[in-house]
């Protein structure tokens, strides 16, 4: 079964807003290349504790390339969204929860793991072409985190 990247009937709202999130985190999750990339603007920035990947393509090597070949879950939670008056623009806060296994340990006893909790803020923009918006800026934070680091090499 497919993910679609626009969804029937199209989202509105706060709904519309949460989705480049949601679709950000399940291309990751499910090694969903489209769905990650229609989360992003060509010109976005991703900082994840201070380090900044700018454009899809560096976001895309340094996260998508790294995340998606992991048996991960992202839940997000205490979603709060501004939307502009203009209708144009967003601005996001969440908390999120993230498991990361090794590539296929996932479901195997005893292995290794990295449990982290982070918080989100982000900008996002209506994409001009389609029903979606997109993502400009994003910042991730980890407040705390259990497990083994190596698990992300």
């Amino acid at each position: 079964m497919t993910t679609p990247v626009e969804l029937a009937p199209p989202l509105s709202g706060r709904d519309a807003v949460a989705d480049a999130l949601y679709r950000y985190l399940l291309g990751c999750d499910t090694s969903n290349v489209e769905l990650f990339d229609s989360s992003f603007t060509e010109n976005s920035t991703f900082t994840l504790n201070g380090q900044s990947s700018k454009g899809l393509a560096e976001i895309r090597a340094n996260v998508y390339d790294r995340i998606s070949k992991l048996d991960t879950t992202h839940s997000l939670t205490n979603i709060r969204i501004n939307i502009e008056s203009s209708e144009v623009d967003a601005s996001i806060t969440a908390n999120a929860i993230s498991q990361h296994y090794r590539q296929g340990k996932g479901l195997a006893p005893g292995e290794s793991s990295l449990l982290v909790g982070t918080l989100y803020n982000g900008t996002l923009t209506r994409d001009k072409g389609s029903s979606l918006w997109k993502i400009k800026d994003l910042s991730i934070k980890m407040i705390w985190a259990d497990g083994d680091f190596a698990v992300m090499a």
